[in-house]
Parts: structure tokens; C-alpha cells; sequence
């Protein structure tokens, strides 16, 4: 059983107290518990004992974003301004990784286009479970409230590393979109959460596009009813006649 107190001596005699201290090699978020036995050398059904519970923040080091016109390519690092990120209008995907974290789950507030998430050297499958392929898990949220539990919940008794590449579909319209993104680490219970990215992900606009059809519309003598059109843009317009 895996030790997570030290106590200040192992023998002693009549009256006296023993000082109980967290190892401070721990960095799981707990609660884990150790029983210190205190037992009596001539008779070993002569004991007693007490119950030690460990429970530790949430926590998170060495955050960093990067983006990458691919999810499983090569990625650069990515700028904040003012709580934005600006990205292209292409399909595009944004990597958040912590370098360490005693996490039980990985929350994502919004619906991504893409989403894989790695623990360590392994990624979440579809299934849940861990292996060392890269998948689009994103058909989680929705089955987990939108926090995905980590595998095994290593966070529980110590710390891991962790990737989360979440993808945004191509803007097809002629103005910029803003989408609401929030990237969280999720403890116990899971009110208790710390924001990797906490913002909007701007995406820019698309070329406007326009396409009309037929190009010629005519009438002859005996016509005097309405004709259509059909407008295909993705921009707002206007009609006027010349």
C-alpha cells in the first residue's frame, strides 16, 4: 500500500505524542488515507490507531497554447489578446497542454469540430479507455456533461501531463465568427474546476461569394407573370435595377 505521511519515530515508551506530516511528495488531489498502528511490544493485540486523510488542491503547471492547420501535424505557438485568439477562416485547431495536473476530468464548453485529448503518452479513445493512437473524441462531451473523466483518474494520487487539440471548422461566411471557448481542468467535486483558456477563438471572414442564376430571364408578348432567381452568397446583399 503506497505511503503518504511520515511520522517522527517508530518506537517509544509510556506517555508521549507522534507527529504525523503529508509526505510532500504527494501532489495527487486525494482524498487518500494511511492508518498509523501504534501496537505494544508485549502484547500485540494491545493497539491503537489513527485514521490520516490527505486531500490537495486542484492544480496545474506550465500552461501553453499552440495552433496548427492540422490536428495530429506540427504546431507554433499561438497569441492571446486581450482573453482572443485570432484564427484563420480555414479549418483550423488550437492545442492546450499542461505540463502537469492532478485533474479528474477534462472539461470543453463547446461543441469542437475535433477534439483528442492525450494523458501522458496515451490519448482517450471513443470508448474511454486509453491507447496510443489519435482519435476525435468529441462524441464524449455530450455523453459526459461536457467533462470527459480522465482514465484510471491517475490525478487522484499524483500528477500527469496533458494534451487537449480542439478543432474549429472552416468559416464559410463573409464576416468574422466568434466562438465562446472554455478549457478547464475539473477536480472533486466537479464545481471544482481551473481554467486552461477562458475566451473567445475569433475566426476570420471569408472572400464574399456570389452566384445567380439563370443569368437571363425574358418574357415574350403573352408573359406577364413573376420569374425567380436564385441568389447564392454567403454575405449579406442588396438589390437594386439599372
Amino acid at each position: 500500500m503506497a505511503t503518504y505521511f511520515s511520522v517522527n519515530k517508530s518506537k517509544g515508551n509510556g506517555n508521549d505524542t507522534i507527529s504525523i506530516t503529508p509526505l510532500e511528495s504527494f501532489k495527487g488531489r486525494g482524498p487518500v488515507t494511511n492508518t498509523v498502528v501504534v501496537t505494544s511490544d508485549d502484547d500485540p493485540n494491545v493497539k491503537g490507531s489513527v485514521v490520516c486523510v490527505k486531500t490537495s488542491a486542484l492544480s496545474k503547471i506550465g500552461v501553453n497554447v499552440l495552433q496548427s492547420t492540422s490536428a495530429t501535424g506540427s504546431f507554433s505557438q499561438a497569441t492571446i489578446n486581450g482573453g482572443n485568439i485570432d484564427i484563420p477562416n480555414t479549418a483550423y485547431y488550437l492545442k492546450f497542454t499542461v505540463s502537469a495536473t492532478n485533474a479528474k476530468k477534462i472539461y470543453v464548453g463547446t461543441m469542437p469540430s475535433y477534439l483528442s485529448i492525450k494523458i501522458g503518452s496515451n490519448f482517450i479513445q471513443a470508448n474511454g479507455t486509453l491507447a496510443t493512437n489519435q482519435v476525435d473524441i468529441k462524441s464524449l462531451l455530450s455523453s459526459n456533461g461536457n467533462a470527459i473523466p480522465v482514465p484510471n483518474d491517475p490525478g487522484l494520487t499524483g500528477e500527469f501531463s496533458c494534451e487537449i487539440v480542439v478543432g474549429f471548422s472552416a468559416n464559410v461566411m463573409a464576416e468574422s465568427k466568434s466562438t465562446a471557448l472554455n478549457v478547464s481542468l475539473v477536480g472533486t467535486p466537479d464545481t471544482d474546476k481551473n481554467a486552461i483558456f477562458n475566451g473567445n477563438v475569433v475566426q476570420a471572414a471569408a472572400s464574399p461569394t456570389m452566384t445567380v442564376t439563370p443569368a437571363t430571364l425574358t418574357w415574350d408578348s403573352t408573359e406577364t407573370g413573376a420569374k425567380t432567381v436564385t441568389v447564392k452568397s454567403n454575405d449579406d446583399w442588396n438589390v437594386s435595377i439599372s
